[in-house]
C-alpha cells in the first residue's frame, strides 16, 4: 500500500481532504485559517483555500493589536452575503476616530446554516481567533428544520443556552433572531 500510495502521489492524485472538507466546514485538521504575508510583510491569517467554497474569503492581522476590538459575525444567508450586516457594521465601525480601537470585523456566516451549525463554527472554528464580540443572526433557516421536531419553544431554549455558554466561556455573545 505505502508503494501504491507513492505511485499515486507522483501522478499527481492525492487525497481529497486535501483540497476538500468532507465535514462541510467542521474539520480540527483543515483549519479555516492559514498564515500568509499581507503585501508590508505583515503576518495575516486569510480563510484557507480548501475552505472558500464556504466561507467567506477574508484575512486579519495574526497578531491582535492592543486597541484592537474583534466582532466576529455568524449567521446563515442573511449574514454570508458580503452586500449584508456584517459589510454595513464593517463600514459604520470604520469611520475615523481620533481615539479608540480598530475594528476588525469577519463574516462568518454560511448560506443555509442555522444557529446549531452557527453554534459549531463558533466552537470548532472561531473561538480561537480572539473575537471581542460574537453577534449571531439567523432569519428563516431555524424555522425550516421545525419539521425536524424543532419547536419555537425548542429554538427559543436552544438561543438561551447559546447566550449563557458563550457568556460563560468569556465571550460577548449577542444573538438576534426572528424568534427573538
Amino acid at each position: 500500500l505505502v508503494m501504491l500510495e507513492g505511485l499515486l502521489a507522483l501522478a499527481g492524485v492525492h487525497p481529497i481532504t486535501r483540497d476538500e472538507d468532507p465535514f462541510v466546514g467542521f474539520s480540527g485538521s483543515l483549519p479555516l485559517f492559514t498564515e500568509q504575508q499581507d503585501p508590508s510583510g505583515r503576518a495575516v491569517l486569510a480563510t484557507s483555500p480548501n475552505k472558500r467554497a464556504i466561507f467567506n474569503h477574508q484575512s486579519f492581522p495574526k497578531e491582535k493589536a492592543p486597541d484592537a476590538f474583534r466582532v466576529f459575525c455568524l449567521g446563515g444567508s442573511t449574514t454570508y452575503d458580503r452586500a449584508n450586516w456584517p459589510s454595513s457594521l464593517a463600514n459604520s465601525l470604520a469611520v475615523k476616530r481620533p481615539q479608540g480601537p480598530t475594528f476588525e470585523v469577519m463574516n462568518f456566516g454560511i448560506a443555509g446554516y442555522t444557529s446549531m451549525e452557527s453554534m459549531i463554527n463558533l466552537v470548532v472554528n472561531i473561538q480561537d481567533y480572539h473575537p471581542d464580540v460574537v453577534v449571531i443572526h439567523h432569519a428563516v433557516n431555524d424555522i425550516s428544520v421545525t419539521g425536524d421536531g424543532w419547536t419555537i419553544e425548542t429554538i427559543t431554549t436552544f438561543y438561551s443556552a447559546l447566550d449563557r455558554a458563550g457568556n460563560s466561556s468569556g465571550l460577548k455573545v449577542k444573538i438576534q433572531t426572528i424568534t427573538s
